[in-house]
């Protein structure tokens, strides 16, 4: 379990159970996630999927906090554009779309 993507709330545990062994290495960073989960999968990254200009508030500081406790490096797609994670001989490799192209204003 490399990325674990969008599961159901009653799916989560059911998924720990099934591997308990096997941590995700990126997470989709959940805008409700159960302190009890995030201290379980404990990922290198957790990744918010947030739209530009949201009037929502996501994610939350005290959703990013808990994640931020476990040792998650927090990437969010609103500022930082599309986020790739590749898994290969170096493990995880995390880059964002404003990491390799900025936006043709900023140098300006």
């Amino acid at each position: 379990l490399q990325l674990a993507l969008g599961l159901a709330h009653a799916r989560r545990a059911e998924a720990l159970e099934a591997q308990p062994d096997t941590k995700p290495q990126a997470i989709d960073a959940w805008k409700q996630a159960e302190a009890a989960f995030v201290e379980a999968v404990a990922p290198a990254a957790a990744i918010y999927s947030v739209g530009h200009r949201s009037r929502f508030g996501h994610p939350r500081p005290e959703v990013w906090a808990r994640w931020d406790a476990v040792g998650a490096r927090g990437l969010r797609t609103d500022s930082q554009g599309a986020i790739r994670a590749r898994f290969g001989g170096a493990g995880l490799v995390i880059t964002s779309e404003r990491q390799q192209r900025e936006r043709y204003w900023h140098g300006r």
